[in-house]
């Protein structure tokens, strides 16, 4: 598999785990990451890459405002134990927050988020920090034809030393625990989406 090939397979098969090391190149498409280097590092020297994909039957407009209210996440995300605001969005930055999630791994990762980018109601690009460091993006697109939304999730992370000399044991257990996540997450707005219709 060539380089490219690799980085598609990374990107875009939905909640497959890869230890992105093996791309050896930063993926076209982070646009804005050319030329700033410690993002562009980031993405480059990530230990994994998660990737997943979501769809509602709610217009992007009514997605959107979801996913940029971290501390509204609880609502409808378990797994999410907190979320807190530790900057708001003004004219002088964007936004950060403060996490603790725990799926279904025996442990609670706490991280912080700063949004990097944030172009609504189509793409917000966030950098975390604290045990895992890494760089994530959400992307909403309208279904051609329809009302629906559609949100592509994409995640490069690094973890502590340990995570890393123990990958090849826990491979599967981070991607069962990502998939668990995940699909709590799409559940949980769908239902919140639909009942915010229907009052």
């Amino acid at each position: 598999m060539n380089l490219q090939a690799a980085a598609c397979s990374c990107l875009y098969s939905g909640l497959e785990l890869l230890e992105a090391r093996t791309l050896g190149s930063v993926p076209t498409d982070w646009r804005g990451l050319r030329g700033q280097g410690a993002e562009r590092h980031l993405v480059r020297n990530a230990d994994y890459c998660f990737a997943a994909d979501w769809r509602f039957d709610a217009p992007r407009e009514r997605v959107w405002a979801a996913l940029v209210d971290p501390p509204g996440w609880g609502l409808w995300w378990p797994g999410l134990l907190a979320a807190e605001t530790l900057c708001d969005d003004d004219a002088e930055a964007l936004p950060c927050w403060r996490f603790a999630w725990r799926g279904r791994l025996p442990y609670t990762l706490r991280i912080e988020i700063r949004a990097r980018r944030r172009e609504p109601p189509s793409c917000i690009e966030g950098v975390v920090s604290g045990p895992v460091s890494g760089i994530g993006r959400w992307q909403l697109e309208t279904v051609p034809g329809t009302a629906a939304t559609h949100v592509h999730f994409e995640w490069h992370v690094s973890g502590p030393g340990w995570s890393r000399l123990l990958s090849p044991l826990l491979r599967r257990a981070f991607r069962r625990n990502f998939e668990s996540l995940m699909a709590d997450g799409q559940r949980g707005l769908a239902a919140r989406l639909a009942e915010a219709s229907s009052e």
